[in-house]
């Protein structure tokens, strides 16, 4: 179900409340005849607005906003009645679910802005979600080499550094560099868009991390050697 779709109850006859005196129901009183929560009738309440039409049989509930990508809802209609008959209705609670609306979204290790990361570190990008490529296919280590995953020197406009990539055919790619990082160097790494099992198309991220200064110190002399 859409994250923004309303929530429609629609009855065979008109309803009225089934107590204080079978009072009519109208958009003021009507919120106080519905439950909706997250995941059961234990959950969290969803924040909503309740209308219900002039012929008393049709109920919509908006809900205040987008409802959570993925989640479980819970509704139920409770204190009401037929209004020919006094047939009070019987509790019919029902659930449903949420569409994935989400991107995919990427963990990186190291994280943007690390300091001092091993020269021999692989890099490590988890997802939150199984991962494809941008045309719903598989995503494979030959299309991260090729482009999917960037690493280069201090920017965009640096010297591209070979790596290897291994992706595990779902959510986690590890960069393993051809040969050890520079001491003492600011690496740039850019993950371009990857898409989840519903096309969910997450954007361009980009980080960057640099390594320890491990060189040890040379000395100059004056006089030089030798004068």
């Amino acid at each position: 179900v859409n994250q923004s779709a309303n929530i429609v109850l629609t009855f065979n006859e008109g309803i009225r409340e089934s107590a204080m005196g079978n009072g009519a129901l109208d958009d003021s009183n009507i919120d106080t005849r519905i439950t909706l929560k997250l995941t059961n009738s234990g959950g969290a309440d969803i924040a909503f607005d309740a209308t219900i039409d002039g012929t008393k049989t049709i109920v919509t509930i908006n809900p205040n906003s987008n409802l959570p990508s993925q989640a479980v809802i819970y509704v139920n209609i409770v204190g009401v009645e037929a209004i020919s008959d006094d047939d009070d209705l019987v509790p019919a609670p029902f659930t449903f679910s949420v569409i994935d609306y989400l991107a995919p979204s990427p963990l990186f290790l190291p994280a943007n802005g690390a300091t001092n990361v091993a020269v021999n570190a692989n890099l490590v990008i988890s997802f939150s979600d199984n991962i494809f490529q941008t045309d719903g296919s598989p995503l494979d280590d030959a299309s991260i080499e090729a482009g999917v995953v960037e690493l280069k020197i201090l920017n965009d406009a640096g010297a591209a550094i070979p790596f290897t990539s291994a992706f595990n055919g779902t959510t986690q790619i590890v960069i393993n560099p051809n040969a050890d990082l520079a001491n003492n160097t600011t690496y740039y790494l850019e993950l371009n868009p990857v898409e989840d099992l519903t096309g969910n198309e997450s954007s361009q991220i980009t980080i960057t991390f640099s390594t320890p200064d491990n060189a040890p110190p040379v000395p100059s002399f004056n006089p030089t050697d030798g004068a």
